[in-house]
């Protein structure tokens, strides 16, 4: 599986892709995720996020060019972000 499109998919409020180390692409925007699990040293490359994602970790991510949330972070409790070169925290949250 390379690429998961759940964007306006209201029903699941937790999803994990750990086992899926293919994954390249999630489309979860405008979805009801408050939580999402991705696999350790995968080559994830873009992920939407709906803005009521309260939990981020990403570990070993270095492809991963591309995190955007709807419209924002405000609802994130927790960001777990290791060996994750292109991305930017500050960025991320504000």
């Amino acid at each position: 599986m390379q690429k998961v499109n759940i964007a306006r998919c209201t029903g699941l409020k937790t999803i994990n892709f750990t086992s899926c180390p293919r994954l390249q692409i999630l489309d979860a925007e405008k979805s009801k995720l408050t939580g999402v699990s991705f696999p350790a040293n995968s080559i994830l490359q873009e992920i939407y996020l709906p803005d009521t994602l309260e939990t981020l970790t990403l570990t070993n991510q270095p492809y991963l060019h591309t995190i955007q949330f709807d419209t924002s972070a405000s609802r994130l409790t927790k960001i777990e972000l290791e060996n994750v070169p292109s991305c930017n925290t500050y960025n991320l949250v504000k």
